[in-house]
């Protein structure tokens, strides 16, 4: 009987991966790959606040504290319970090392929770604010990535993140989640300076920047989705940059009897940064 695909998707899926392999693990690529590209991000912000979806067990968690005076400045969230219990516990072992004083309110900030999932959003759009201090930077390493396998998102329009107003009457739709995903990252992002950081094994991960010309792929709006109240991404966020960026290859064990030649394989690394557009404020939802 063949073997079923993983469902990158689902909470189940990922709540016994890590109940299963606690260990540390990257996906697609050492966290260093980013390095470059976080810092040139960051280059003109004093105090960043980093949001890390879908950190899973990455070493890269710990890596980004050489961003941000605290810990505290960066958020780790994860579709896992599993993961986010054990990132947790190793980012408070590894602070005691230095400090044995600290507590777990000195750690990075750690959550789980479904990032298609409005009232998440709108817990963090408020509490952002209150704060005073919305996300500066998206690190996201792969992460999008397993978003797109999810089932499309039934979604209520007009949505409660759209800016206009509409007088058409409430309904639902079915969106992908990609697109989802990224009007919610625009509302906890400052309009015009935001970023938001992915590596993607996909050349095409974000289809909603693709020319309208290009009709009939997977994972574009439905045509009436946005007169009828579901803001655009693509007027929310401009691609910056996009450049392929090498994949680590095991070595093949047949070359032990000589080079084995195999095509490269290539990850894709995207920039994308905030336009001027605002989303509305969840407590304006259009009842």
């Amino acid at each position: 009987m063949p073997s079923h695909a993983p469902s990158y998707g689902s909470q189940e899926y990922w709540e016994h991966r890590f109940h299963n392999d606690s260990g540390t693990f990257d996906w697609l690529a050492d966290g260093h790959v980013l390095d470059e590209s976080i810092r040139d991000a960051l280059k003109n912000i004093t105090d960043p606040i980093i949001f890390h979806i879908g950190c899973g067990t990455s070493a890269l968690s710990g890596q980004l504290r050489k961003y941000v005076r605290k810990p505290r400045q960066i958020h780790n969230l994860d579709f896992a319970h599993q993961a986010i219990d054990l990132g947790r516990q190793a980012d408070l072992k590894d602070l005691k090392q230095t400090n044995p004083s600290w507590t777990e309110e000195d750690c990075m900030r750690w959550s789980a929770g479904d990032l298609l999932d409005l009232s998440l959003i709108e817990r963090e759009f408020e509490q952002s604010h209150r704060d005073g201090a919305p996300y500066d930077l998206i690190i996201d390493k792969s992460t999008t990535d397993s978003i797109s396998c999810a089932e499309d998102v039934i979604v209520s329009l007009p949505y409660s993140l759209c800016a206009d107003s509409y007088q058409d009457s409430p309904r639902q739709a079915s969106v992908h989640p990609v697109n989802v995903l990224a009007v919610h990252m625009a509302a906890l992002t400052p309009p015009s300076s935001g970023r938001w950081i992915c590596l993607s094994y996909s050349s095409d991960r974000f289809r909603f920047l693709i020319d309208d010309s290009k009709t009939g792929l997977d994972g574009l709006l439905v045509e009436d989705h946005i007169p009828a109240g579901f803001p655009d991404p693509k007027v929310l966020w401009r691609l910056e940059k996009k450049y392929p960026v090498q994949a680590f290859q095991e070595p093949h064990p047949d070359s032990r009897n000589g080079p084995m030649h195999r095509p490269e394989v290539r990850n894709w690394l995207y920039i994308l940064r905030r336009t001027e557009e605002s989303v509305s404020e969840p407590s304006q939802r259009i009842p």
